[in-house]
């Protein structure tokens, strides 16, 4: 949900690759493509593995709802959860601890950020042309959430989380195998999780609103730009995406 450093990350991959070390790299599928570009080179002992992922949101609008949550609790946060399950893994929150002790938490649905977030407002304009992502992965495996599950596997669902798995070359293959029973698996139709996943195919498409967006937090400020972009829909709005998640799927 922020875009990691990855500082020296890739020089220091190389040198224990080539010093014969086992290597596990994971990142976002952007990165795992950048790596291979940089080594130049595949080799046995590196294991990759990239998420399904949604687009890298801006670090400055980051930065503002983050002040503006310390301002408005008097404390510093000291620990953010983008994905808390307190409340569910399909109704996930985020939840913010305060160097006071305090956790601000709210379901995704109702917090500002995720709010712009999941509706493209400030993803990084390069996201919306991903190359890289899925179906399309430079990497030997990917994750993602099996959003949908509780439709095609509903014995699989308790709502504390199904991972999606993709395997794209035979070195993935090869770790999968050796997992055993640690894990529990199944195939899957991948187009079943396409169907609740579409990143899985294509990357998100850019809003409509992103430039004015943008514009109206350079003339206002962000309190009045959340305000104005990144409130909850209304009762009205959630009943019908609801009807569509029960009819649609």
């Amino acid at each position: 949900y922020l875009q990691s450093d990855i500082g020296d990350s890739y020089r220091e991959v190389q040198e224990k690759v080539l010093g014969g070390q086992q290597v596990l790299f994971s990142g976002t599928p952007c990165q795992i493509a950048g790596l291979k570009s940089f080594l130049g080179h595949d080799y046995d002992n590196l294991i990759t593995i990239d998420l399904v992922c949604h687009g890298v949101p801006s670090p400055k609008i980051f930065r503002y709802y983050k002040e503006k949550l310390e301002k408005k609790h008097g404390s510093k946060i000291i620990n953010y959860r983008f994905r808390d399950k307190s409340t569910g893994w399909k109704q996930y929150s985020i939840a913010a601890t305060s160097e006071d002790g305090t956790i601000y938490r709210k379901k995704a649905s109702q917090d500002p950020f995720i709010i712009g977030f999941l509706n493209n407002l400030y993803l990084r304009p390069s996201c919306h042309e991903c190359r890289f992502g899925g179906t399309r992965s430079w990497a030997d495996l990917s994750l993602a959430d099996f959003w949908g599950v509780q439709n095609s596997h509903p014995q699989l669902d308790d709502d504390t989380g199904i991972s999606l798995i993709l395997v794209h070359t035979t070195r993935g293959e090869k770790v999968i195998a050796r997992l055993g029973e640690k894990v529990y698996l199944q195939n899957v139709d991948l187009q079943k999780a396409i169907t609740s996943n579409p990143c899985i195919v294509k990357p998100v498409p850019g809003s409509r609103k992103r430039e004015v967006f943008f514009s109206t937090l350079s003339k206002k400020g962000y309190p009045y730009t959340e305000k104005r972009f990144l409130r909850p829909p209304s009762l009205i709005k959630r009943i019908v995406n609801r009807l569509k998640k029960v009819f649609v799927g």
